[in-house]
């Protein structure tokens, strides 16, 4: 199986506190792969390590067989690692359509000779504000695309967020999160939304607090509490682990009968 993104002993420390230690993953090419652990256990600073908005204290990342460790945010986004984030980042006096086509930003002919002439950036634009529509479809949001987004049920934001991330064709879509704050039907919708996205190919790293969403769509799953990863596995293998339980549950557990 092509393993799309490898972290080899990957560290992030502010002064003395460790706030990665020594993580290390094989994220599956074509799979859903979820990163879970309680509050603080270090998930979004792995997160923001991985897509060079913090530099790391160690350890290498390997992106699609390319190095990428410590690179700028703008270029691993190039490369095709997408990410969106814990709290969002959507311009809320702008349209969803525009909002969408933010994400798509440097796909767009940069060259003096494209800007002059306007052939290539006007047939190049139109390509991917047909690919945003597209996806607004795919999501639901096509009704949407002219109004403010601000003006969205929260919800529906976080599947904006998602329509940005995707409309420069990521090989890697990082979620961060993405069902904080959703009700339960908008948490089912999410859940259609990412196993349509595995069933077209796109590989998936989700980053999530909620146990029912990533034991019903990751294929693979790594536990993080401390900064350090204490389990790896199927979503059953990680379900009954002592060491997991015991990082959700608190030091008083025992295993049952002990």
């Amino acid at each position: 199986m092509t393993t799309i993104l490898a972290v080899d002993g990957l560290s992030k420390s502010f002064g003395g506190v460790h706030a990665v230690q020594s993580v290390s993953l094989a994220v599956p090419q074509g799979m859903i792969f979820s990163v879970i652990g309680p509050n603080g256990a270090g998930k979004t600073t792995l997160i923001n390590v991985l897509t060079g908005i913090l530099p790391s204290s160690g350890g290498t990342v390997r992106f699609a067989d390319r190095t990428i460790t410590d690179a700028p945010a703008h270029v691993i986004a190039a490369a095709g690692m997408v990410r969106t984030f814990q709290n969002g980042r959507l311009f809320h006096r702008l349209t969803v359509i525009e909002n969408v086509l933010v994400g798509a930003h440097h796909r767009l002919p940069q060259s003096v000779w494209s800007a002059i002439t306007g052939g290539v950036a006007a047939r190049r634009t139109a390509e991917i504000r047909s690919r945003a529509r597209g996806l607004l479809e795919t999501l639901g949001l096509i009704d949407d695309a002219d109004r403010l987004v601000g003006a969205l049920p929260y919800g529906r934001q976080r599947m904006v967020e998602i329509a940005r991330a995707l409309v420069s064709e990521p090989k890697l879509l990082l979620l961060d999160e993405p069902a904080a704050g959703l009700n339960s039907g908008e948490v089912e919708r999410l859940r259609e939304v990412l196993l349509g996205l595995r069933r077209d190919g796109l590989t998936i790293l989700l980053v999530e607090h909620n146990m029912g969403l990533v034991m019903r769509v990751a294929d693979r799953i790594a536990v993080i509490h401390f900064g350090e990863k204490i389990a790896e596995g199927t979503p059953a293998e990680v379900r009954g682990d002592p060491k997991v339980l015991e990082a959700y549950l608190g030091h008083g557990y025992r295993h049952a009968g002990d």
